[in-house]
């Protein structure tokens, strides 16, 4: 026992809920005693080693007074504290003991030093997460733009966790160092708060925007033509979905944008809709070539080779780097909303949120409540929510006067530039410009180290020296006549506004001790980067919405759904949009507010935030069961903020089974799986099998009309097709003059994905029996499709005998949650480590409804599968009237040790939808408080 801890004190002896958790701790003994894998011994006290401290008290060097730490059955902390850093060294210490391998892996990761853990196999992510220089930017942004007070606070934490690792060994903090141990001489460095700011950079990465979609437009290109990429780009329907700020608009100096159509002076913060203004530049739309696919697709000219070289290199990079929360396309967002107490059944408003990530254990979140004792100039803080390990503050939740939500913004913060390479420099304008370089060494566990040298533009760092087949540029590229010589190819470059420092550190401060829609927005407005939608309640009875991020204005000649010419200066970021230019809404008319990766603005908004939001689904269906619970004068209660959370209303059901029934089917197989269709109400339920069906079917349609045209660099791996050869530009109708080409992306990042961009997609077409897109060639057992209803009858048919072949023959057996699974893997060595290690780290399946799109976002990949790869990765309803009667949920559990009762207890009832009650008051936290620990100076 480290010698600051208390002898007297004994370790953790709440209650230890269910079975598994003891059968974890008896199979991992007997599986290291039998020596598998290893062949080594672990007594049961190292595999108990590591089990936090939860009762007693513990002496910390560095406390200015007493600190109570007070965890319920979930094993959610609550933290007292006298004094602010005496609260964050807490936050520290508490975070770190439950979750420290997390927290490591996380900075390893920031950091690019993945190898330093786990080996040769992590050098490529490293190379390029170095060439990014999270770490770097952080390091900048701690010495030049963080307030004092923030630093301080930073500094707090940082000793906190330090104090708990002082004089442990790795096996003391978390088995998974015990297993690493087996091959690696690894040593566990002190906590710096340099790697608490370097997570926001992940944080920021995996929510950075349409970069996903500008790399898959350009690798469109060598296979489809302009207009078929506009196609499967299609415009925001507004007609159909509503954006999030109907009623306000943007703060401004004289004259207010309005998307009524009026213009009115700024409102006060505390009075009622609050509108304002801006100017800036409209922006165009870039153009391209392509080359012909063929089957009724027409393709334009050929010169797309060396960008799509370029474009499916770095593809490949972003797909092995390790996701800090989760994969980056369509579909994946969250869902929020605040309803006014106007309309809700206590009289104050609620609010509910819950973000959509990559599922994860331990989950992405820790919940935690940080309590001064009294809020004071001393100590300010009286906060609760949903925390990240390894970062002090709340980032979701409520204090004692508001409450916020966030979801993701998807502003287009992020261009990829083409760079013409000159001997050491790059041309921009008319000079050949010297890189920017730095040099980089890769330890690797097991292996030699690793230099490189990141070279670096005016406009960012060269991504593509960090792939073989990105460094073997292009001999073409599609770009304009009067671009530089090719001779020596392009590099890509990458402009991302996270790779500035800035200072979301201090917002998260001021989010935590905000006390009104003023301090609310003035918090936000340095919340640079991720760029999230920030909704908003307080106990006075208001409601409001802010846009906050740090978003680039572009030239007319650019757009950002492409990458730009690096060389010419026309295509530089103009600047950046004013904070009193960013959009909000301040207690609008009509009494609620949903914000769920829709369009923010209409198309009157003067400013280009991005061309690729979410297409408004989940979005729309939020508003319209808002809006028939208050017809006729009802009300909203916090159980029906949490059903809505749960319904599993399927859209694209809606639009399509009415013309799936229609059809006429001959073989009475298939005609078996279609009647499953006849009278569901697209309720997307574990237990339904006509939900299985409908999805079958919609995968393949997708398939069949868009997936089989697409070019391999987008298609899931491994799935291949017979296709035109490349110097044929016309329809190739036999099928053995077609050769063979198979799918080259990861399957949860693959196209058509089947969000709700892609009911765009089909309906836009729907009526059109005879498009182009609905044409499918022949192969050896299936005719070709020349119309919507021939394809639609084909994909009918291969979704039942997918379904035969998955499910089995009895439809009557079939179900959405066979199909749809989801599996908790431990993000390193769940995944990468020996099997019985795996067994010990992973959890489920679990089966689940829900579904791509639907507001129960349970997503999956359409091109990759059925497999559930991001979920609600926590769920809460904060009831402004009583927070006491709030309520939440998160994924997993506090716990990241596998063997604690808290490590998945929380997960059952997540699949169930329901809620934990959410203490708050320190009377509340008192009554469920079954584990009191005291950390004492």
């Amino acid at each position: 026992m480290p010698a600051n801890e208390s002898a007297s004190s004994g370790q953790k002896t709440g209650k230890k809920k269910g079975r598994r958790a003891r059968l974890v701790v008896i199979a991992l003994v007997l599986a290291v005693v039998a020596g598998v894998a290893f062949g080594s011994y672990w007594s049961i006290s190292t595999v108990r080693a590591s089990l936090p401290q939860t009762k007693g008290s513990i002496q910390l060097d560095g406390l200015a007074g007493p600190v109570d730490v007070r965890r319920d059955s979930s094993g959610i902390p609550q933290v007292y504290a006298s004094s602010d850093e005496d609260l964050f060294m807490a936050q520290g210490y508490v975070q770190a003991q439950d979750r420290f391998w997390e927290m490591d892996v996380r900075r390893h990761m920031t950091s690019g030093r993945l190898s330093e853990m786990f080996g040769k196999s992590q050098v490529e992510s490293d190379e390029f997460l170095r060439t990014l220089g999270w770490h770097h930017v952080a390091q900048r942004e701690y010495d030049t733009k963080l307030t004092p007070e923030t630093k301080k606070y930073l500094q707090a934490y940082a000793k906190g966790v330090n104090a708990y690792l002082k004089g442990k060994d790795g096996a003391d903090v978390s088995v998974e160092y015990a297993a690493l141990g087996f091959t690696n001489d690894y040593k566990i460095e002190e906590w710096t708060p340099v790697d608490s700011v370097a997570w926001l950079k992940a944080m920021a990465w995996d929510l950075r925007g349409n970069m996903q979609d500008e790399i898959d437009r350009s690798l469109m290109h060598s296979r489809l033509g302009p207009k078929q990429i506009q196609d499967l780009y299609p415009d925001y329907p507004y007609d159909l979905h509503k954006p999030i700020v109907e009623e306000g608009g943007l703060s401004g100096d004289s004259k207010t944008y309005d998307p009524k159509g009026s213009s009115v002076q700024e409102q006060s913060a505390a009075g009622s809709a609050g509108t304002g203004t801006g100017t800036g530049t409209d922006t165009g739309t870039g153009t391209g070539t392509g080359a012909a696919a063929g089957n009724g697709i027409a393709g334009g000219g050929s010169t797309a080779g060396g960008l799509t070289t370029q474009m499916s290199g770095l593809s490949d990079v972003l797909d092995r780097l390790p996701d800090a929360i989760g994969p980056n396309g369509n579909g994946i967002g969250s869902n929020s909303w605040v309803v006014s107490g106007d309309h809700t059944t206590t009289g104050k408003p609620l609010l509910a949120n819950d973000p959509h990530l990559a599922p994860q254990l331990p989950s992405t979140w820790y919940q935690m409540g940080l309590h001064c004792r009294g809020v004071s100039a001393k100590c300010q803080y009286d906060v609760s929510g949903y925390t990240f390990s390894g970062m002090p503050g709340v980032i979701i939740g409520h204090n004692q006067d508001i409450a916020w939500g966030m979801t993701n913004l998807g502003a287009d913060v992020t261009d990829l530039y083409l760079e013409k390479i000159q001997g050491d420099g790059y041309q921009y304008g008319r000079k050949v410009e010297p890189f920017k370089t730095r040099k980089e060494t890769i330890k690797v566990a097991g292996g030699e180290d690793k230099n490189i040298v990141v070279r670096e533009t005016n406009n960012g760092p060269v991504v593509s020296d960090r792939n073989d087949e990105l460094g073997k540029v292009g001999q073409e590229a599609p770009v304009g006549s009067s671009a530089p010589d090719r001779a020596d190819g392009y590099a890509v470059s990458l402009r991302w506004t996270a790779l500035s420092p800035g200072k979301s550190m201090d917002a998260v401060f001021a989010l935590n001790k905000a006390k009104n829609f003023q301090d609310f927005r003035k918090a936000a407005s340095d919340f640079e980067v991720p760029s999230q939608n920030l909704i908003y309640a307080d106990t006075e009875g208001n409601i409001g919405y802010q846009t906050p991020g740090k978003i680039p204005t572009r030239a007319k000649s650019h757009d950002g759904t492409l990458p730009a010419p690096g060389w010419d200066p026309a295509y530089r970021w103009t600047g950046y949009i004013p904070q009193s230019a960013l959009p909000y809404e301040y207690n609008p008319e009509r009494g609620y507010i949903v914000t769920a990766n829709q369009a923010v603005t209409d198309s009157k908004y003067p400013y280009e935030l991005t061309k690729d939001w979410g297409y408004g689904a989940r979005s729309q269906r939020i508003n319209d069961l808002i809006e028939s619970k208050l017809k006729n004068g009802g009300k909203i209660s916090t159980e029906d903020m949490r059903t809505m959370q749960l319904d599993n209303s399927s859209e694209i059901a809606k639009m399509l089974t009415p013309k799936l029934l229609k059809i006429d089917v001959s073989d009475p197989y298939v005609r078996e799986a279609q009647q499953l269709l006849e009278g569901w109400d697209y309720t997307q339920d574990a237990d339904s099998a006509a939900a299985a069906y409908f999805n079958a079917v919609w995968r393949n349609i997708l398939k069949l009309s868009f997936g089989n045209k697409l070019p391999k660099e987008l298609r899931v791996e491994g799935s291949c097709i017979n296709v035109p050869p490349a110097d044929k530009t016309g329809p190739v109708d036999d099928p053995d003059e077609r050769v063979r080409e198979c799918g080259e992306r990861a399957a949860d990042a693959a196209q058509p994905d089947g969000g709700d961009r892609w009911f765009e997609v089909v309906r836009s077409i729907l009526d059109d029996e005879d498009n182009d897109w609905w044409q499918s060639p022949s192969t050896r057992t299936d005719s070709e499709t020349k119309t919507r209803d021939q394809l639609f009858a084909r994909a009918m048919e291969d979704a039942r005998w997918e379904l035969t072949a998955k499910l089995g023959k009895d439809i009557d057996s079939w179900s959405w949650g066979r199909l749809h699974r989801l599996q908790l893997d431990n993000q390193t060595l769940g995944t990468e480590g020996p099997g019985f290690i795996q067994w010990l780290l992973n959890r489920g399946p679990w089966e689940l409804g829900g579904g791509e799109a639907a507001v129960n976002a349970t997503g999956w990949n359409a091109a990759g599968g059925y497999s559930v790869i991001w979920v609600p990765s926590m769920r809460m309803v904060v009831n402004l009237g009583d927070f006491d009667k709030s309520k939440w949920i998160n994924l997993t559990g506090a716990s990241g040790h596998a063997y604690s009762p808290n490590y998945t207890d929380q997960t059952e009832k997540w699949v169930k939808g329901d809620l934990l009650d959410w203490a708050y008051s320190e009377k509340a936290v008192e009554a469920e408080a079954e584990n009191d620990l005291v950390l004492r100076p």
